[in-house]
């Protein structure tokens, strides 16, 4: 009889032991909180597994659209909805992913490159490439439309978009306000790889000096050698820029 008991025993102890060890993995599955890396200004992101209050997570995400990481911000603010003015961060970080970049304006022969950012800044290229900078930029709405509005000493403008284009309104002595009447103008997008033009710079191409801010030359001297090609390019106000089978190798302004 006792030989029997023990077995028993043993199998009711075995059926013990699976039984909590299943049920401590159920546990586990189903209270484990959702990992989220937040970051705060001046550290490095960490991994918190703590609950996070609608406060905190509000916080963080505000931090985030500061530091511009607008990829990391916008599903905080999506799940904040309508809480405090998350829904104006929310469309403020969806124009920043969609829009940020390099835009050209062309009117009445002029044209003006317009890059939009945390700031504002406008090249006039008709006017020797004058660059004007609007760093006061946030978030208005105006007839029930949400826009971008960057503020500076020079005026004021004012950034919608309508149907996936960015359209501009100028206020005051902007560098377009005596092309543009008073409406919204669209932008037009220009390429990733887009930058304001620069002056030349020794290596340059042809192309590349031709884009630059000297743009095309007034007259072209030309000696020609056995090996090399030589050119040199005339501009106004004694400029010149020289090449040597077609690479700047000399400015002189």
């Amino acid at each position: 009889m006792q030989r029997k008991i023990i077995p028993l025993l043993l199998l009711i102890v075995l059926m013990f032991c699976s039984c909590q060890a299943a049920q401590s993995d159920k546990q586990s599955e189903t209270t484990t909180p959702v990992s989220i890396v937040a970051t705060t200004e001046g550290t490095e992101p960490t991994e918190t597994t703590e609950p996070m209050s609608t406060e905190e997570m509000y916080a963080i995400a505000t931090q985030l659209f500061q530091d511009q990481d607008y990829e990391a911000a916008k599903p905080l603010f999506e799940e904040l909805g309508d809480y405090e003015n998350s829904e104006d961060f929310l469309w403020a970080t969806n124009f920043a992913l969609d829009h940020f970049g390099f835009y050209t304006f062309y009117n009445d022969r002029n044209k003006f490159i317009f890059e939009i950012g945390t700031v504002v800044t406008v090249m006039d290229v008709s006017n020797n490439y004058k660059t004007t900078v609007f760093k006061n930029t946030f978030i208005d709405q105006s007839n029930g439309e949400k826009r971008m509005v960057a503020d500076g000493d020079f005026g004021t403008y004012a950034f919608v978009d309508r149907a996936g284009t960015v359209e501009f309104f100028a206020y005051g002595s902007t560098p377009t306000s005596r092309t543009t009447a008073e409406k919204y103008e669209p932008l037009y997008r220009q390429s990733e790889d887009f930058s304001f033009p620069t002056e030349p710079r020794i290596g340059m191409t042809k192309d590349e000096v031709r884009n630059s801010t000297w743009g095309e030359p007034n007259k072209v001297n030309t000696t020609i050698t056995e090996t090399v090609v030589y050119e040199q390019w005339c501009y106004s106000n004694s400029r010149y820029v020289y090449f040597e089978n077609g690479k700047v190798t000399s400015i002189q302004k």
